[in-house]
């Protein structure tokens, strides 16, 4: 199994009201889009973010995260958009070893970010409330939240 995940901000400059802080969750095999996380809150402390399906942490995904992509949550209600791709995308560069304080830009981002912007990719994308602390009691999470497709992105059958 190959799940990719990135973090990534979309510029206000593409014609957006915000800087827009986003969560991309694929897989390069068919068979493994069903077994993508659907989190449906994300909890930051210092500049690792861990998605969050109700009261369960999937510290497996856990992520490394740029102060640019927390001040854009901020900036975003506290919010950040989660991207789940429901087509294969292919293998590609890798965000793991970038300096958190800055970030990911342009080419730096897997190649199939662009795909997933420019909405040539099929997704599945809910919008979620992130917290932000090192105690467990800053912890933020909507129970009521759906965790099953299609009812977590809002879609219709």
């Amino acid at each position: 199994m190959s799940i990719h995940y990135t973090t990534f901000v979309i510029p206000k400059s593409l014609g957006l009201e915000y800087d827009t802080p986003a969560i991309a969750f694929g897989s390069d095999t068919a068979d493994e889009i069903p077994k993508l996380p659907l989190p449906t809150s994300v909890h930051v402390m210092g500049n690792e973010a861990c998605p969050l399906s109700h009261a369960d942490m999937m510290s497996q995904y856990a992520m490394r995260i740029s102060d640019i992509w927390i001040q854009a949550t901020r900036s975003f209600e506290n919010c950040t958009k989660i991207a789940v791709i429901q087509e294969p995308v292919p293998t590609g560069n890798t965000t793991e070893k970038v300096d958190p304080s800055l970030g990911v830009m342009g080419d730096e981002l897997p190649y199939w970010v662009e795909d997933l912007v420019n909405a040539r990719l099929k997704m599945a994308m809910r919008e979620v409330s992130v917290s932000y602390g090192e105690s467990a009691l800053s912890i933020m999470m909507d129970a009521s939240a759906p965790t099953t497709l299609p009812d977590w992105a809002h879609m219709s059958n």
